[in-house]
């Protein structure tokens, strides 16, 4: 007598995700999505490319604003302005989005039910979470910083992690969208963020790289200084702050060793399909779900789910070159005091606006020579060290 599985995929992590990937595999597919937390991840906002809007046009109602620009400032307020167009999404309205198309295709969402561990067959994978066994074809592995597989299966090599704590706010007055402001002066620099909504209220966050997250409890108290206390205390109404719905995020950076194992995908940040920053992060996932879930669907088609046939360079969201390149300029960030990012800052104001925003979102053209070139000998310092660093780890020179 047959086994009898009970779900196609198994996706583990109900965030961003997680519901982009099940929203394009439950086409074809018995999908079971399984989230740790008692209701859906609200804890980041997301800001995109304009090309992530294009590629995804039935997700134009959860857009909040469009930015023609937005603001790079060193601690003495030098300020380089780049052009976008950006995209700030409405996170409510986008997980809704998602969430509801799920349903209508027929997925199912647990949640309070934490992957522990697993169990691999020949025909078939058991995840264990909570109290139960639950048999699929697949896993996925969404769960980001968190995930258990990542560290135990040896898939990446950490490098560090951008810790992010926020809040969002009532606004006191119109400001500009800002991406990265050093405004406490210091030899290990965080870095603030603002990104007002139309709503009247703007998105506050504190940004640092670091190689641990030992100090996220020191970043929530410097972000609650620079949010009441400091010049921003201006432009945002401290007693307004949505204490329901506190911003957080562990983005891990590294040399990913795996994107997959048998009958095992890793996808979001735990696949390092984002480029290493917090707010940027949704970009190539819209760019890419599409893609990535063609790919999958194929596989559990053709009943291809070995580590080998899951592990296809066509389903990298980004290419290795771009990948090298993030991880080259997570070291030169980690290593910057408020000199070396006033430098920074200086070297985004000569830049072409094109180059900013290939290095934002992890678009360069690495294939074109001359576009290689271009960026060794006509970017800014960082940027430039950057890209030979990731050339020169790509050959291993």
């Amino acid at each position: 007598m047959s086994l009898k599985i009970d779900y196609d995929v198994i996706i583990a992590g109900c965030g961003i995700s997680g519901l982009l990937l099940a929203w394009n595999l439950s086409r074809k597919f018995r999908v079971l999505i399984i989230e740790d937390q008692k209701q859906l991840p609200r804890n980041k906002y997301w800001l995109t490319d304009d090309q992530s809007l294009k590629e995804n046009e039935s997700l134009s109602n959860c857009v909040d604003s469009i930015y023609e620009t937005m603001d790079f400032i060193s601690y003495d307020d030098f300020t380089a302005r780049v052009n976008g167009p950006y995209i700030l999404w409405n996170t409510n309205k986008l997980l809704g989005h998602l969430v509801n198309n799920n349903l209508a295709q027929g997925v199912e969402i647990l949640y309070r039910h934490r992957f522990y561990s697993y169990q691999n067959h020949k025909k078939y994978i058991s995840v264990k979470c909570e109290n139960k066994n639950i048999t699929c074809k697949l896993l996925v592995d969404c769960m980001g910083y968190k995930s258990p597989l990542m560290k135990a299966k040896s898939v990446i090599d950490i490098l560090g992690y951008y810790l992010m704590v926020g809040a969002t706010y009532k606004t006191k007055k119109e400001v500009a969208p800002i991406a990265l402001h050093n405004v406490t002066i210091n030899d290990k620099p965080s870095y603030f963020e603002l990104f007002p909504t139309s709503e009247g209220r703007a998105h506050a966050a504190l940004i640092l790289p670091a190689r641990s997250y030992d100090s996220r409890r020191q970043l929530a108290e410097e972000f609650s200084y620079l949010a009441t206390r400091s010049n921003y205390a201006t432009i945002l109404d401290a007693e307004s702050r949505a204490e329901k719905e506190p911003l957080y995020g562990i983005i891990p950076v590294g040399h990913l060793r795996k994107v997959a194992l048998d009958r095992i995908f890793f996808f979001g940040e735990a696949g390092q399909f984002n480029p290493a920053t917090s707010a940027t992060g949704l970009t190539r996932m819209l760019r890419t779900h599409r893609a990535v879930g063609s790919f999958l669907m194929q596989r559990l088609e053709n009943n291809e789910l070995c580590e080998k046939s899951l592990s296809h360079k066509s389903i990298l969201a980004m290419s290795n070159a771009n990948r090298y390149f993030h991880q080259a300029l997570f070291e030169r960030i980690l290593n910057l005091n408020s000199d070396g990012f006033k430098e920074f800052v200086m070297e985004i104001d000569s830049m072409d606006g094109e180059d900013v925003n290939n290095f934002i979102f992890a678009d360069y053209d690495f294939s074109d020579v001359n576009g290689v070139l271009k960026t060794i000998f006509h970017s800014s310092k960082n940027v430039r060290m950057s890209a030979i660093n990731s050339i020169k780890y790509m050959f291993k020179l």
